[in-house]
Order: C-alpha cells, then sequence, then structure tokens
C-alpha cells in the first residue's frame, strides 16, 4: 500500500524513512501534486505587476522533489521567462524531474543533485525568488538541530550578500513547537529581520483546511 508507506514517511515523528521508492513518488504527485502547485500559484499572485521583477528570472527551488511549484510559477507569471534550478541529492526524483524538463518550452528548466550551497559558492549566481516547498518540515524531521541552524544561517549569509532576493516558504502549520519546520520558519525571519545589512519585508498567510 504506497499511501501508508507515504503517510510513514510524512508523519512528525519519522525520523529516518525518506522517499527510496520510485512507486511512492509517483503516488506522492498523484495525491499532492495539484495541491503544492496551486498554494505556489497562489503565493505568486502577491508577486504579479511588481516592476521590480526581471522580465528573466531566477526561480531556484531547494529540495526541490518532483518540482511541482515551477507549473505554479509559470502559471501566475506569464510574461515572465524563468530560469528555474532545482536543487535536490536524492535521485529517486530524476525520472519526474526529467518529464517536468521537457514541459515548458520558452523557459530554461534545469535540475541540479548537487548541494544547493556548494553550488552557490561555486557560482555567482544572483536568485530572485528562492522556495523551500515543504522542505523546512522535512528537514526539521530528518536532520539534527546543528544542520538546521547551519542552513538557516548559510541562506542568511546569502541574503547579506544580495545574492537573493526573494524567500517564499511554502509548508505546513500543524506543529508549532520547536525542533518543528514552523519553528525553522521562524528563525530564518527573524535572523533576516535582525540583520542590519538586510532590508526586511515579510508576509505571513496560510491556506484553509482543505475539506474532506
Amino acid at each position: 500500500d504506497c499511501y501508508s508507506c507515504l503517510s510513514k514517511i510524512q508523519r512528525y515523528v519519522n525520523r529516518d524513512l525518506t522517499y527510496r521508492c520510485e512507486k511512492i513518488i509517483h503516488n506522492y504527485v498523484l495525491k499532492h501534486g495539484h495541491r503544492y502547485a496551486s498554494e505556489i500559484d497562489k503565493i505568486m499572485s502577491y508577486f504579479t505587476g511588481d516592476p521590480q521583477l526581471p522580465i528573466g528570472m531566477n526561480v531556484y527551488s531547494v529540495g526541490c522533489g518532483p518540482s511541482t511549484e515551477i507549473f505554479g510559477v509559470i502559471n501566475r507569471l506569464p510574461n515572465h521567462v524563468i530560469h528555474y534550478k532545482g536543487f535536490d541529492t536524492n535521485q529517486i526524483w530524476a525520472p519526474l524531474n526529467n518529464c517536468v524538463r521537457t514541459l515548458f518550452p520558452g523557459h530554461d528548466v534545469q535540475f541540479e543533485d548537487v548541494d544547493f550551497f556548494q553550488f552557490m559558492a561555486e557560482n555567482d549566481d544572483h536568485i530572485d525568488i528562492l522556495i523551500f516547498n515543504y522542505l523546512l518540515s522535512d528537514m526539521a524531521r530528518q536532520k539534527d538541530a546543528t544542520f538546521c541552524s547551519t542552513f538557516i544561517d548559510n541562506v542568511v549569509s546569502l541574503c547579506e550578500a544580495r545574492r537573493i532576493s526573494h524567500i517564499v516558504i511554502n509548508d505546513v502549520y500543524l506543529t508549532y513547537g520547536t525542533g518543528t519546520g514552523y519553528a525553522l520558519m521562524e528563525e530564518l525571519a527573524r535572523k533576516l529581520q535582525n540583520n542590519r545589512n538586510i532590508t526586511w519585508q515579510g508576509w505571513r498567510g496560510h491556506f484553509a483546511t482543505p475539506k474532506q
């Protein structure tokens, strides 16, 4: 039962199970794909009409998995040419990503199976929109506190270096305590807001709970 395995992987108390089966990733897309894409589509509506957004935009996603966010980005920002890079070191997603790569003629869709911060250290890319789509909650489950804090500090350093213009975080809101994805989001927001070298403007919102 793939859905049973998927529920176990996504359970808050899970610390070791991850996406390692091709059947599970296809079930993942069938179960969550439209929802995650539509959530990013909604979030992107806050960027429409922004005169500061370049026509050719670098949109990078860390822990992209099946890269559902690209559907929302391109649908909501049709007047922009999207240069998308999805980062995920788990090769199980590669077949889906190879399919996604062919779906958007006129846009530049690429995937990297290397560490995001290593890539940024070796390249001088500027990111217009950086997306964490259900990344932080997964990271909070799978990684220890030191790894998570270092991740947040590295993101802040990139912002301080003016290499990231916007960050979009889309994640679960059910668990607010220490060691959760929500706590990591608030830690990032606090560190960005308190950094005198960064101009900060934040917005928080939530989607209604889906009906059964």
